[in-house]
C-alpha cells in the first residue's frame, strides 16, 4: 500500500497529498468482462479526520477525509478511466469510516457491471449513494437517479453500497427511514435512462 507523503499548512489543520504519491484507499478485481481490470479508490488531498468531540464527527467519517479518485487498470496496467468522486457529491470534501468496498451487481440488466459509492448525511439517518457502471472497455459512466430528495442519488438506510434488485425488473429496493426512526420500503425504477423513485 502507498503511503502518502503529507506537508501541514501554516493553520496546521489541513494536510494534502504530494501529486506523485496518491494513498490506495481499497482496490477490487473484477472478472467480468474478457480483460480482467484492477480499480481503485485513491485519495488525492488529504483532509485531517474529525476527532470524537469535533462539530458533525461521526464514526461513518472519521478516518479518511478530503478528495478520491475511482481509477481503473486493464490487465497491462493501462488507465482506462479515473473519475472524481467528489465531482459527484456537489464537489464537497468527503469523509469515510474506513476502505470504501465495491460490490458489483447489473442492476439495471444492460450487461455492464453497476457499483455504488455512498456517504452517511448528517441531517438524515440515510445515506446518499451515486451509482457508477463500468463497460467491457473500463469505461466508468454515471447511473443517475432522481424523484426522491436531491435528484443523482438513491437514499437509503443501509450502511453498506449492496442493494437488493426486485424480481429481475430493473428496480432497486431500499429501505428508507425518517427523523423519527420509521422505516419503510422504497424502490427505484429504471426507465431506459435513470432510476426513478416510486413508493
Amino acid at each position: 500500500m502507498l503511503r502518502p507523503k503529507l506537508r501541514i499548512t501554516r493553520n496546521g489543520t489541513q494536510f494534502e497529498f504530494e501529486k506523485e504519491s496518491p494513498f490506495l484507499i481499497n482496490q477490487v478485481k473484477m472478472d467480468a468482462y474478457a480483460n480482467k481490470y484492477l480499480i481503485k479508490i485513491i485519495q488525492t488531498e488529504y483532509k485531517k479526520p474529525l476527532s470524537p468531540g469535533e462539530q458533525d464527527f461521526s464514526p461513518y467519517v472519521s478516518r479518511y477525509r478530503g478528495w478520491f479518485n475511482l481509477l481503473v487498470q486493464d490487465s497491462r496496467g493501462e488507465i482506462t478511466s479515473r473519475v472524481s468522486i467528489n465531482n459527484y457529491f456537489g464537489n464537497e470534501d468527503l469523509a469515510f469510516g474506513g476502505p470504501i468496498d465495491l460490490v458489483f451487481n447489473d442492476y439495471n440488466q444492460d450487461g455492464d457491471e453497476d457499483f455504488a459509492i455512498g456517504r452517511p448525511r448528517k441531517d438524515s439517518p440515510e445515506f446518499q449513494y451515486v451509482l457508477f457502471s463500468i463497460n467491457s472497455e473500463g469505461r466508468v459512466y454515471n447511473l443517475p437517479a432522481g424523484g426522491y430528495k436531491e435528484d443523482g442519488f438513491i437514499y437509503s438506510a443501509g450502511t453498506n453500497a449492496t442493494f437488493t434488485s426486485d424480481n429481475g425488473e430493473n428496480r432497486i429496493v431500499v429501505t428508507l427511514c425518517d427523523l423519527i426512526k420509521k422505516y419503510v420500503r422504497g424502490k427505484y425504477l429504471w426507465n431506459g435512462n435513470k432510476y426513478v423513485f416510486s413508493n
